[in-house]
């Protein structure tokens, strides 16, 4: 029997398939009569008073259920947040301040569809069984975007009449329905194969030296000498004059078991006169050597020089999904003195993840209504004729503001005073948002310096340190975004908020959140102050295109994903940290030739997350030195932007009137800091850009 075609407008459409879809997520079957007509006559923007929002799901609908009767609070339901009261007879929309009654949506819907009707409603239902509940509620507006009455060409208005073909709703079933029966039958093959995930704090290795046989397994040479509270501890010692460049001993690691986790090294440390570090990376050594087949790496703890009694050391890394040898290292390179181990311990921190495609249907959430966001990162301390260039003149449609923090290099910043920090720095953003909107800019948040950071090396307070050791500063952080969400929920020129610049995972302790965790708790705070408002994320470590592999999009509406990218980082920042070889692009650097196609094979996990996911990305910084030779930054951007725009990225170069390092005003010498006479090619590339916007 071949399924009608209904000619009808598009408003009792969207009405009867958002009461399928608040019926399927646990409302009663009036209840969602009442959500689903309100759906329909509300716009994306809803304004009120918000006295709480529900994600319906049977936990959250039963929590709405439980507000006090009269009272105000709001239901976000294909993407509308829909203002409700609780009646004796149960929930209710509310129109004009009155509750909206079931039996008038009921009649409303049979007088539309006529004898279609339980057509109609049987196609929705089977498409909202389709998906699980959480999928339903993050993607039933852009399901409906799929199968909504089609208008013909020149006919326009809410009212027009369309076609609503339902062969079109049951072959999303059939499309979805395979999906599903597709991961089914995968996770079962990992079932059967013994593939289940290992749980969090699952202990690969562990050694407190307190057995006869302590050293068996180690390479190197090391005493059993007291320990921590114990009677033997690994000592190892590094004399002056010595001929080893280390004195140190590693142990093999079941690789195979580790590769895509998380891992956590954590050990008791003792040390007696070790010398400075001739470099960063140099010391008293608690490491991973991990290697693949394209490459080496060695992350470690970092920890101090000197003398000290024992404490705590630890660190994370993720064990890359292709490793063939992960291998602990204990002891003291390119130092003097001695170091004591106890209690050593690597455990999982965080299972691999998950990489199940999400069917997501129609087009990505973007935020904004335009066919392109361009535009560049700014220094808060900008003025206001520099927003009038960036925005006027040059045609800019977009900013990205730091809330940026300074500090001595490697040295933590304290968290007593960062509220009086941050009030001083929002009242910067208070001054330039009415410039913004004259100017035509769209304004992007950037929590550039969250609570618990260190500086960096560039001299700013980044998200390296306490941000995920410390559950104090995790508190702090989503109390922080709590504030911010408030003070700026009726702002307009304001896009999104980018809850951090470049998280980093150096150190996930036992109690705190990852920052997949402490994403979602941050987002679900700002979603119970300001419902629709853009939400921008990017993964660790430090934002760069490979982080988006270890990251799955929040179960939260209204998010964007971004990445920062400068690869090759020795051509991007060459000269920028010390002195090292010119390198030229399109070129070998460090061994391995950079061109077009290079960059864009190091976008291809941002490509893939967009693909596997249907979210919309957002390019949040990118650049490369003025000082490249032979104008060769000028062809890494060219190349870069080219890239972002055949696939369709919003994006903002870094940076505009911050330092001159990174500016398109100045030229290519970089011993002159003054603006350059005639334009750089930088700069025409860029206003070549930003001259097919549009403005908000």
């Amino acid at each position: 029997m071949s399924e009608p075609t209904i000619t009808i407008n598009r408003a009792p459409v969207l009405t009867l398939w958002a009461a399928v879809v608040a019926e399927r997520l646990g409302f009663q079957p009036d209840e969602a009569l009442c959500l689903g007509k309100a759906v329909s006559g509300l716009t994306a923007q809803t304004k009120g008073r918000r006295l709480g929002i529900f994600t319906p799901s049977p936990e959250t609908t039963r929590h709405a259920r439980e507000q006090r009767p009269g009272e105000e609070f709001w239901v976000e339901l294909c993407g509308r947040q829909v203002p409700a009261i609780n009646t004796p007879n149960g929930v209710r929309a509310v129109n004009k301040d009155q509750p909206v009654e079931p039996d008038s949506v009921q009649r409303y819907l049979e007088s539309k569809f006529g004898d279609d009707l339980p057509a109609a409603r049987g196609a929705m239902v089977a498409l909202a069984d389709a998906l699980t509940p959480d999928e339903l509620a993050r993607d039933a507006f852009r399901l409906y975007e799929q199968f909504r009455p089609t208008i013909p060409e020149g006919v326009s208005g809410w009212g027009a009449k369309g076609e609503l073909n339902l062969a079109r709703i049951r072959g999303l079933v059939r499309r979805l329905t395979s999906i599903v029966i597709f991961l089914c039958l995968f996770n079962l093959l990992l079932l059967r194969a013994g593939q289940t995930a290992l749980p969090r704090d699952h202990v690969y290795f562990r050694a407190d030296f307190e057995a006869a046989d302590a050293r068996q397994g180690w390479v190197g040479a090391g005493a059993l000498e007291p320990g921590h509270h114990s009677q033997q501890a690994l000592a190892l010692e590094r004399k002056p004059g010595g001929a080893a460049p280390a004195a140190s001993v590693s142990l093999a690691l079941p690789v195979d078991a580790m590769r895509g986790y998380m891992v956590r090294v954590s050990a008791m440390t003792r040390a007696q006169d070790v010398s400075s570090k001739p470099n960063a990376w140099n010391g008293i050594k608690c490491m991973l050597a991990l290697e693949t087949p394209e490459q080496k790496s060695w992350p470690q703890a970092n920890i101090e020089t000197g003398t000290f009694d024992w404490h705590r050391v630890a660190f994370t890394a993720r064990v890359p999904t292709n490793a063939t040898s992960a291998t602990l290292v204990l002891g003291l390179e390119q130092v003097t003195g001695k170091v004591w181990f106890d209690d050593v311990k690597v455990a999982v921190a965080k299972p691999p993840v998950s990489r199940e495609p999400r069917p997501i249907a129609g087009p990505s959430f973007m935020g904004h209504d335009l066919p392109r966001l361009r535009g560049a990162m700014v220094s808060p301390n900008i003025d206001a004729d520099g927003l009038r260039v960036l925005g006027r003149e040059w045609n800019a449609n977009l900013i990205r503001w730091q809330l940026i923090r300074h500090g001595r290099p490697g040295q933590p910043v304290s968290v007593d005073d960062y509220d009086v920090w941050l009030e001083g720095e929002l009242k910067k953003l208070d001054s330039a948002l009415p410039l913004c909107e004259a100017n035509g800019l769209y304004v992007v948040v950037d929590l550039h310096s969250p609570p618990g950071g260190k500086a960096t090396v560039s001299g700013y307070v980044g998200s390296d340190d306490r941000l995920f050791s410390d559950p104090a500063c995790q508190t702090k952080f989503v109390d922080v975004w709590k504030r911010i969400a408030t003070r700026y929920k009726s702002t307009r020129p304001i896009w999104g908020y980018h809850l951090v610049n470049e998280p980093v995972e150096d150190l996930i302790e036992e109690g705190c959140d990852d920052w997949q965790a402490l994403a979602e708790r941050a987002a679900r705070a700002i979603r119970a102050i300001d419902p629709a408002r853009t939400i921008i994320v990017e993964p660790a470590s430090w934002g760069g295109p490979s982080g988006l592999s270890d990251l799955v999009p929040l179960p939260i509406s209204n998010v964007v994903y971004s990445v920062h990218m400068y690869l090759p980082h020795a051509f991007t920042h060459q000269g920028v940290h010390g002195s090292g070889p010119a390198y030229r692009y399109p070129g070998v650097i460090e061994g391995k030739q950079w061109d077009k196609a290079a960059l864009e094979a190091a976008l291809q996990p941002v490509i893939e997350f967009q693909r596997t996911y249907g979210v919309h990305i957002y390019i949040g910084e990118f650049s490369a030195i003025r000082w490249a030779p032979d104008e060769s930054a000028y062809r890494y951007l060219k190349d870069l932007i080219e890239i972002f725009e055949a696939h369709g990225w919003d994006w903002s170069y870094h940076a505009f009137r911050e330092w001159s390092g990174w500016s398109v005003e100045h030229g290519s010498d970089r011993t002159n800091t003054a603006f350059a006479t005639t334009p750089s090619n930088r700069q025409q590339l860029l206003q070549q850009w930003f001259a097919q916007n549009q403005k908000p």
